[in-house]
């Protein structure tokens, strides 16, 4: 009866909430009282059609917010690393479809049939709906895409939210597994060649209309935060879609510009309203501009076109914004005295107003605006029409760019000057940022931009000297990695020298040239962790990588940082040579990776020291030559593939002991299929240094 399963419900919510260590113990049981649960609730709605008793509309809510607990516990097992059981359905798909459609039909039942005013059967429906929610959040992977929106999206979803009915029940969200299939493009027919004929999905537009009005019509938190949860996650599923479409060779269904499905104007700037409001929920770490900037990077991604155009209102001076240095309780986005970005950072080391999440988010949403903003047009357009005022004045558009520019690195430059005073994560995401600038500006085009990037790369680099000679990145020393990666790989993307899918060599950014990274400290200090092992301490082995590939980099690009005061060319040549000598094969290769690298950067930048390579490296690839390791063989007769005509010239002039000695013998023999294990006189038996060394000899036969 209405009152046995009242209390019996009340007990296992109660319970679930003061021990959820018993669930954990075994993952079996709450798979089976899950399953349980479903079978009651797929019981009980059956019954509540016929049964108007306000006392087991009570034990229905009951067993909603038990179901609703349970599975929250099982969420938790996997986000505390029980990944293996926690993914255990446990649970099969009809028993779940089953208790679905229960609920879908006495949430209809409620808001369909019931009149408005009934609080305790409106109650009853938003622990139904929340409980509808858990249910697909948790179990979507082993539900039917196309089953759940023709049962659950269509008939049920898509109305609340079209009624625009304020109320708890619109705060249903999106599944993630299930919002690809479920949006993605309807396929009418496949042609005999394979190609797909699609039609975009109706769902799409009413859902994102839907969501849409809800964003720019509600005032209250609780639905704005879950209408921009849903808006992240359809954007995020949209993204991904037209991604996958261009990445597999397929033709997009549909251009951008027709498939615009928003009003990207208006949301936007609803999202500027609600960044200048941040009001925070009660209990709630989540604030409105959290989300408000979350939503902002995923419509950035997914309409990079639409929300470029909008970037004004972020990134801009705007005299109607709010004085944020007037009334500090209420942090907009937006100041009038100060660029917008500036103003926010300088909150980071405030008095507390801004969360640490709303700092990482803050970036983020600066990151998706710059990579959707076609910087290199907006600047080419100065370039190319330089004598007209309209391009060059005050009012200019890449002037109005620059300046906003300009205010993200000097906050940038405030955040990396003090990194210890910023979590690892902030760290990470402003390197990112980082990453995102050097990529997307055209320096060549504003020298201001380039001098003020070069000091934000001069503190990085000195922060990271000063970082990577502590203990606390050593090998063992915990999530400080973390930050010192970021680190290096901002610095490695200012350095270039990586070829691009088309072949070209992405060149020495301006900051890093005029910069001379090579002149800093801290380059010494990060080759001597790489390269000697008499040091007490060794980094890291991701973060040594990182290191060696920044290291690399660094003398593709600018070999001639063996000529300053710090690095000699005496220094560099020992060192390598101290590696080539170590009995770790890891080691040796190493070192032939650096020279292979200062060989490429010397002969696009200074062609004129062979004898520094013949005399300092050329005998000890000579020996490398004969290894023990293939690996080691194959990287040797690679360096040889990079030797000039001045090289070759040096090295037929010098006489050998024997014939033995010669470079050019050994790479014959090298060239040899050999039939043994070992390298002999017979041949090479492995095919990767074979490759190698007719490359290295057919370079010979072209420069000679």
């Amino acid at each position: 009866n209405a009152e046995t399963l009242q209390q019996c419900m009340t007990a296992l919510h109660q319970y679930a909430s003061s021990d959820s260590d018993w669930f954990g113990t075994d993952p079996k049981r709450v798979g089976e009282t899950i399953r349980i649960l479903f079978k009651v609730i797929d019981y009980v709605t059956g019954r509540s059609k016929h049964d108007a008793d306000l006392s087991f509309c009570q034990s229905e809510r009951s067993i909603y917010d038990t179901t609703t607990k349970v599975i929250s516990i099982r969420q938790a097992q996997y986000w505390r690393g029980d990944e293996k059981l926690a993914r255990m359905p446990h649970v099969s798909a009809e028993t779940t479809n089953a208790c679905i459609m229960s609920l879908v039909s006495r949430i209809k039942s409620i808001t369909l049939a019931v009149p408005p005013g009934e609080t305790a059967y409106e109650t009853t429906a938003t622990s139904a709906m929340d409980c509808l929610c858990a249910i697909l959040t948790e179990f979507g992977s082993i539900l039917a895409a196309e089953a759940t929106a023709e049962n659950v999206v269509w008939p049920l979803l898509l109305p609340i939210l079209e009624s625009n009915t304020s109320g708890d029940t619109c705060t249903a969200r999106s599944d993630g597994d299930l919002a690809d299939a479920i949006l993605a493009p309807l396929i009418l027919d496949i042609s005999n060649n394979g190609e797909e004929r699609q039609v975009d999905n109706p769902l799409r537009f009413r859902l994102l209309a839907s969501l849409q009005g809800l964003m720019l019509h509600e005032n209250e938190d609780q639905i704005i935060l879950h209408c921009c949860d849903c808006l992240c996650i359809a954007l995020g599923s949209i993204h991904f879609l037209d991604r996958s479409s261009k990445v597999g060779g397929k033709e997009l269904y549909r251009k951008e510009s027709t498939v615009i499905n928003i009003n990207i104007q208006a949301l936007t700037r609803r999202i500027r309203t609600l960044l200048e409001r941040g009001s925070v929920l009660e209990g709630d770490p989540k604030t409105v501009r959290w989300h408000a900037l979350k939503l902002l990077a995923s419509l950035a991604r997914t309409y990079p076109r639409g929300t470029a155009a909008q970037w004004a209102l972020f990134l801009e001076e705007d005299s109607t914004a709010y004085d944020l240095l007037s009334s500090p309780a209420s942090t907009v986005l937006l100041s009038p005295s100060r660029s917008a970005v500036a103003s926010l950072f300088r909150l980071f080391g405030g008095s507390g107003i801004i969360s640490e999440r709303e700092r990482v988010a803050t970036i983020g949403a600066i990151k998706a605006l710059l990579s959707a903003m076609p910087l290199k047009l907006w600047f080419g357009m100065n370039s190319r029409r330089g004598t007209r005022q309209t391009f060059t004045g005050p009012s200019s558009l890449s002037n109005r760019v620059s300046k906003a520019l300009q205010s993200i690195f000097m906050a940038l430059h405030g955040i990396v000057r003090s990194p210890n005073q910023v979590s690892d994560e902030f760290v990470v995401e402003a390197c990112s940022l980082i990453e995102t600038i050097i990529l997307t500006e055209p320096f060549d085009v504003d020298d201001a931009l380039a001098l003020i990037l070069t000091d934000v790369l001069a503190e990085l680099s000195n922060g990271l000297a000063v970082g990577l000679s502590s203990s606390s990145v050593t090998a063992g020393g915990g999530g400080c990695n973390v930050a010192h990666i970021a680190i290096v790989k901002a610095l490695a993307k200012g350095i270039g020298g990586t070829i691009t899918p088309k072949g070209l060599l992405i060149q020495l950014s301006k900051p890093a040239n005029i910069g001379s990274i090579e002149s800093h400290d801290f380059l010494s200090e990060v080759f001597a962790l790489v390269s000697r092992d008499d040091r007490p301490t060794r980094i890291d082995t991701s973060l040594e990588g990182e290191v060696c590939n920044l290291i690399m980099r660094i003398l593709r690009m600018s070999p001639g940082v063996s000529n300053g005061s710090i690095w000699t060319p005496d220094y560099f040549s020992e060192s390598v040579q101290n590696l080539l000598i170590n009995k770790d094969s890891t080691r040796r290769l190493l070192g032939l990776q650096l020279i292979r690298h200062f060989i490429q950067g010397r002969n696009d930048f200074c062609a004129d020291r062979s004898s520094y390579v013949c005399d300092s490296f050329c005998p000890y690839l000579l020996c490398a030559l004969g290894d023990s390791n293939a690996a080691v063989r194959a990287s040797s007769a690679a360096c040889y593939g990079f030797l000039l005509r001045s090289d070759w010239e040096r090295l037929f002039r010098l006489r050998p002991s024997s014939e033995q000695d010669s470079h050019f013998q050994q790479l014959l023999r090298l060239c040899i299929n050999g039939e043994s294990s070992e390298t002999t006189s017979v041949g090479e038996p492995a095919a990767s240094v074979r490759s190698e060394a007719c490359k290295a000899i057919g370079n010979l036969c072209t420069e000679c």
